[in-house]
């Protein structure tokens, strides 16, 4: 089926309209105060508007013909029904139009995802909590003076975006509690700390120290008494661009596939550090979900990043079932889907966001 654009609807009823306008004699009355119905106005609001002005001045129109003769009422009768059901074709068309464009995706953020329904069940509230607090003590590391914080400018403007990301998450899961409204807060100080990184300087470095011992503040807050709990529904999906790059995310990506594959050489070490290794598969999964949203408009990316994740998922259930051979074939999985990725992805352009 073929949709009129609003603004083709508009044209079409009201060349009709005009056309039957010419019989009725007061017609002049009625066409007069339409000049707001102009076509320069773009927005699908403003014309379902105007049509709803239309519509009423066409009402009040027919109301005046109880005031003119009889003669007169019964030829206005059929054009009265003639015109009101063009007006009324009109509103529906436009409406339906207006409708679509509320529910177009260009409307939506060009950056989002949607996460699968069971994503909490494979990263924890702590998963992310403990990430936020390892990246709070990475950024404090370069932070200690003013000479760090210009030698280490790309690392903390990158741990600045990796926390607001990872706040994020914490807002998106559904046993977040207490912590959605301290992940806010912390999100906020840590988009402080990546601006603060983009350039040298003393006013820069004291904002990002300042924003950073904030987030340290607010992570001692958040690890006091009871991390979990019933968290509000979400106001929908993040806009992730707005808060890092992809770049951001793989860099710690990087940390986690090469923990994984160090700790998979035997069985021994697999059961010995199987927690670990369980949090390091949880961060790969879910990292692997939101990386299409850092690249909107490359169709590949849900597909190649969804291979990493769907292998790690089966690595957190190897992990669960104390299965070292099914964790071993997920392991593998993992280490190819990332090759394949960074085959097509990594090396295209030096410099890129994956050039790491």
């Amino acid at each position: 089926m073929t949709f009129w654009s609003a603004a083709t609807c508009r044209r079409f009823f009201l060349r009709r309209l005009v056309a039957a306008s010419q019989r009725i004699k007061t017609a002049p009355i009625m066409f007069r105060p339409l000049v707001p119905l102009k076509s320069s106005d773009k927005s699908p609001h403003s014309q379902l508007h105007s049509v709803a002005k239309l519509i009423a001045l066409s009402h009040n129109h027919f109301d005046k013909m109880n005031l003119i003769a009889p003669e007169v009422q019964r030829e206005s009768a059929m054009q009265k029904k003639l015109l009101m059901a063009i007006v009324t074709s009109s509103a529906i068309c436009v409406g339906t139009s207006v409708a679509q464009s509320l529910e177009s995706p260009k409307d939506k953020p060009a950056g989002s995802v949607k996460l699968p329904d069971n994503w909490s069940s494979h990263v924890t509230v702590k998963d992310l909590t403990d990430e936020i607090g390892e990246s709070s003590t990475r950024m404090s590391q370069n932070l200690k003076k003013a000479s760090d914080f210009d030698k280490f400018l790309k690392n903390i403007n990158t741990e600045g975006h990796l926390a607001a990301v990872l706040t994020a998450l914490v807002q998106e899961h559904p046993e977040s509690g207490k912590w959605k409204g301290i992940a806010a807060d912390i999100q906020e100080q840590a988009l402080i700390v990546a601006k603060a990184a983009e350039a040298k300087g003393g006013k820069n470095f004291r904002d990002a120290q300042a924003a950073h011992k904030k987030i340290a503040d607010l992570v001692k807050k958040g690890d006091g008494g009871d991390r979990t709990g019933a968290a509000g529904a979400s106001d929908g999906s993040p806009d992730w661009p707005s808060l890092g790059a992809l770049g951001d995310v793989m860099k710690r990506v990087e940390p986690s596939y090469k923990y994984i594959r160090g700790k998979m050489s035997n069985e021994a070490a697999f059961k010995k550090d199987s927690e670990t290794i369980r949090h390091n598969a949880a961060m790969l999964y879910i990292f692997g979900q939101i990386s299409p949203a850092f690249r909107p408009a490359e169709a590949d990316m849900p597909k190649l990043s969804g291979t990493m994740s769907s292998a790690a998922a089966d690595l957190l259930e190897a992990v669960n079932a104390a299965d070292f051979a099914k964790a071993s074939e997920a392991n593998t999985a993992i280490n190819t889907s990332c090759n394949e990725c960074h085959k097509i992805k990594r090396f295209v352009k030096k410099g890129s966001d994956l050039d790491f």
